[in-house]
């Protein structure tokens, strides 16, 4: 089979993919939780007193915490970019409150509040664990189903060695 051919198979199998993931998440819309909520508006109320935020590489939250509180639901990519938020900024966070501090204090711990706090790292951590497991099922699925076909594109190990 000519390369142009194979390439234009793998290209299709892969967009087959695609598409059906984006079709099962993009759609997927999840409701904020009364705990969510409460610690976003703690983290509002602390910030309006002193603001100790710096605005690091996800922002301070700010946008964020105003999202949550007027309970905008949160889809698949704004629940990754949360658990991303706490899953980076996790140890910070230890540290913090290690070192007795709080809200009136942290900045870490102003900007962890601001995005849905302890209910919004278990929340995202959650729902995103969850929708691996599902895709990671239907690959499976897929790979017994037509072994031939997606064998290749779903084993992370099969590389091209190029002469």
């Amino acid at each position: 089979m000519e390369k142009s051919k194979i390439s234009n198979i793998i290209k299709e199998e892969i967009e087959f993919f695609l598409e059906d993931f984006k079709f099962n998440n993009d759609q997927k819309v999840f409701d904020v939780n009364p705990a969510i909520i409460s610690c976003a508006q703690k983290g509002l109320d602390a910030i309006k007193i002193k603001d100790l935020t710096n605005g690091g590489n996800e922002g301070s939250g700010k946008e964020k915490a105003i999202s949550i509180i007027k309970k905008d639901p949160l889809t698949h990519n704004m629940l990754k970019r949360m658990k991303a938020f706490f899953d980076n900024n996790y140890s910070d966070y230890q540290t913090e409150l290690g070192a007795g501090k709080d809200l009136t204090n942290s900045g870490v711990i102003q900007s962890w509040n601001l995005w849905g706090g302890d209910a919004g790292r278990e929340m995202s951590s959650r729902n995103i664990d969850h929708v691996q497991r599902d895709n990671q099922s239907r690959k499976d699925i897929k790979t017994f189903m037509s072994p031939s076909k997606t064998s290749t594109i779903m084993n992370p190990n099969n590389t091209r060695i190029r002469k």
